[in-house]
């Protein structure tokens, strides 16, 4: 009898390890755990304690550990709220349709090391940036400026054409994948007249960094002025100004370090003015793309406003930088247009003229945004052309990730364009490249189709080859050519589009690539990457009597046979029929997409109690970049040998490993589609 009462109180042990052990191994939170929800449409009847951002950072402020704490905001509308001091390691996550009101009053981010993400921001003010933008993150100009770092990610702000988003007053910062409309700024980067230190010692360096963001009709991106120590990263943001006013991209001084590099600048105005190390505005037009827009350094002098002399610079046309030279207002012969001034000196390089605005701010340098689109309209020869890569699901949705089950078939989509002087005489031809893991996917040779436009080409129209032919030496599967200069009936900028399919053919979980490029006349276009996953399950069969105190393990069971099904009622089975546990409890199903499983004991190893509980398995579509696997420890009990009182004690054994068997361990994985 105290055999049996061990063994009762083993499968007690293992219940509790699986109630209190979360996906990937993590505790169980606490019920006082560091988490609050906000709802703006709660009531008490649903139990939810706060209503408003700023009653939850209240909560947490008056804590005695303030530190790492994280607050949901769920959809609805809500009113600025202030980050107090007390507080360190916060995180506002906004879910969808978060939206906060900044009309009235900042956004304060006192405390250190805040990350605000998802929420959308609004504002109708018109106050200036030193009195109220959307987000200040300290309590003045001449204030104390922190060290640690702030994040704001995947939010969006938007203004009424003269409001201001972001005020950065930190060592480190970090704004990605936001996006910006309709502002007199983006973001005010103004430290260089604060105290650069919250902690004892004054910090040596920091780091901004500002990428994937998209601004769009804000008079400037960037105001960017810091002291010594500060290094600047601005990486793969959009910024798109008007036809007729440029957008301000950049300007920076004194700061210790400036990398820009494949941004994409629009109706914009990229500027420097006193830059680090003797870099000029014109050293980033090769790491950047420019569409009628330009380059500016030293657009006025601080101490003599009025001195507005400057040097513009056009991106390379046919080779040669065009520069053009701004002189100081008043000098030379008065024009009412840029137009007039340019009548007869279009080619001119290069060539003077005059505003009539001595006191001109960055804003006005439309001026010279006109002259450079006068130019680009004369002398550009030919567009570049680009491509982009994508996975087309079955509902036609086109995603840069996704899963697949071992033989699925998947569908790629390869993009560009036809460029502008395609037709100017000479042979043009366009190439796609595409690397496909052949170890892993099988091509489907017949199944490609390639338009142009509206137009589907005939297999004359394109060449195709495929490897291992000889010609074929980047590593390439295959090389799809078409000459654009053989092809009637096609029209600038129509999308060149090939589609194909290919099989998954591993079963081995893990993040398969899929890269392609396009080559055209002396170029080629920048490499797009698309991503396959695969997953698979482990399961350990395991005596849940039979536990080693010393080694902190359970016998692991042979035999035990299981299927996996696709319904709950378990009907329809799933991949290769059944697994068998190994003579150390293991077995796997791997090949397996995203989805719900549901794993079903159908033979127990001999000797022991067969389970008829179906483990719901959930392979989610938000999971970890780095782990492909979901776990289920599943115990049994012997058989028992006698009748009586022992069969009553093993039923209870049973209904104990019906709820052991539902502990599931499961890594996730983070899902990126794009439309």
């Amino acid at each position: 009898m105290k055999k049996q009462w061990k063994r009762l109180l083993a499968l007690l042990m293992v219940l509790t390890m699986c109630v209190a052990v979360l996906p990937g191994g993590v505790a169980l939170a606490a019920a006082d755990d560091k988490t609050l929800t906000v709802n703006a449409s709660a009531t008490e009847v649903e139990g939810e304690t706060y209503t408003t951002i700023q009653d939850a950072l209240d909560y947490i402020a008056a804590q005695d550990d303030a530190d790492g704490w994280t607050v949901t905001v769920k959809a609805g509308s809500y009113t600025s709220f202030t980050v107090a001091t007390a507080i360190s390691n916060l995180t506002i996550t906004g879910e969808s349709g978060a939206t906060v009101d900044a009309s009235s009053a900042p956004i304060e981010i006192l405390g250190d090391i805040v990350t605000i993400e998802g929420l959308s921001f609004t504002t109708t003010s018109t106050s200036t940036v030193w009195e109220q933008p959307i987000i200040k993150d300290a309590s003045s100009n001449s204030g104390l400026c922190y060290d640690s770092m702030v994040t704001i990610r995947n939010c969006s702000f938007s203004g009424n054409g003269g409001g201001y988003a972001i005020w950065i007053c930190r060592m480190n910062a970090t704004i990605e994948y936001c996006t910006f409309e309709d502002l007199q700024s983006a973001i005010e980067i103004v430290n260089e007249t604060t105290t650069l230190y919250r902690l004892d010692e004054e910090p040596d360096a920091g780091t901004i960094t500002i990428s994937n963001n998209i601004v769009t009709h804000c008079n400037f991106f960037i105001h960017y002025g810091v002291k010594s120590g500060i290094s600047l990263v601005v990486t793969n943001d959009t910024v798109t100004g008007w036809p007729d006013k440029v957008c301000a991209s950049l300007f920076a001084w004194d700061g210790d370090s400036i990398t820009v590099e494949d941004n994409t600048f629009i109706y914009a105005a990229f500027g420097l003015q006193n830059a680090v190390n003797n870099v000029t505005a014109k050293d980033f037009l090769d790491t950047n793309t420019f569409s009628y827009s330009y380059a500016v350094d030293d657009y006025y002098n601080f101490s003599t406003k009025a001195d507005y002399s400057a040097t513009y610079y056009a991106p390379d046309v046919d080779g040669n930088t065009v520069t053009w030279s701004v002189s100081e207002s008043g000098a030379g012969t008065m024009y009412d247009t840029v137009a007039a001034a340019l009548e007869g000196h279009e080619n001119d390089n290069p060539l003077t003229f005059t505003t009539t605005d001595g006191e001109g701010d960055l804003v006005c340098m439309g001026l010279a945004y006109q002259a450079i689109i006068l130019d680009y309209d004369q002398n550009a020869k030919t567009s570049k052309p680009g491509l982009e890569k994508k996975i087309l699901l079955e509902d036609g949705t086109e995603v840069d990730q996704t899963s697949a089950s071992t033989y699925d078939t998947i569908t790629f989509k390869l993009k560009s364009d036809v460029p502008t002087g395609y037709n100017d005489g000479t042979t043009y031809t366009l190439t796609f490249h595409d690397e496909l893991d052949t170890k892993v996917f099988l091509l489907d040779t017949d199944s490609f189709e390639v338009m142009i436009g509206d137009t589907v080409l005939t297999e004359d129209q394109y060449t195709l080859v495929l490897a291992p032919d000889e010609t074929i030496t980047d590593g390439c599967t295959f090389e799809l050519s078409i000459v654009l200069t053989d092809i009637s009936g096609i029209n600038v900028d129509d999308d060149i589009i090939v589609t194909y399919t290919a099989k998954l053919t591993t079963t081995y979980p893990g993040a398969y690539y899929n890269t392609a490029w396009v080559t055209y006349p002396d170029n080629q276009s920048e490499k797009a990457t698309v991503e396959v996953d695969t997953y698979g399950i482990s399961v350990f069969k395991f005596d849940a009597a039979d536990y080693d105190e010393t080694s902190g393990t359970y016998a692991g069971l042979e035999g035990a046979v299981f299927a996996l099904y696709t319904d709950e009622s378990c009907n329809e089975e799933y991949l290769f029929g059944t697994y068998t546990s190994g003579d150390d409890g293991y077995l796997t199903i791997s090949g397996l997409a995203e989805g719900t499983y549901y794993l079903k004991e159908t033979e127990a190893p001999n000797g022991y109690v067969g389970s008829s509980t179906v483990i719901e398995i959930v392979i989610p579509d938000d999971a970890n970049a780095d782990t492909f696997w979901a776990y289920a420890n599943v115990p049994n009990a012997p058989v028992p040998s006698t009748g009586g009182t022992g069969t009553a004690m093993y039923t209870t054994v049973g209904v104990i490993i019906l709820l052991a068997a539902g502990c599931v361990f499961l890594f996730s994985r983070k899902k990126r589609e794009s439309d």
